[in-house]
């Protein structure tokens, strides 16, 4: 999560800390629900 953020950040500013955090939550839901995509929903979640 914090190098999503600091990823975000680098990326958008500010805006990009605050839309960081949840635009990863949820990409993390999706990955768990998809059964081709559950490695990826597992490293999110590290």
């Amino acid at each position: 999560m914090f190098i999503s953020l600091l990823f975000f950040g680098w990326l958008w500013g500010v805006w990009g800390l605050l839309l960081g955090a949840p635009l990863v939550a949820i990409a993390k839901v999706i990955c768990e629900r998809v059964d081709s995509l559950k490695p990826i929903g597992a490293l999110l979640g590290r």
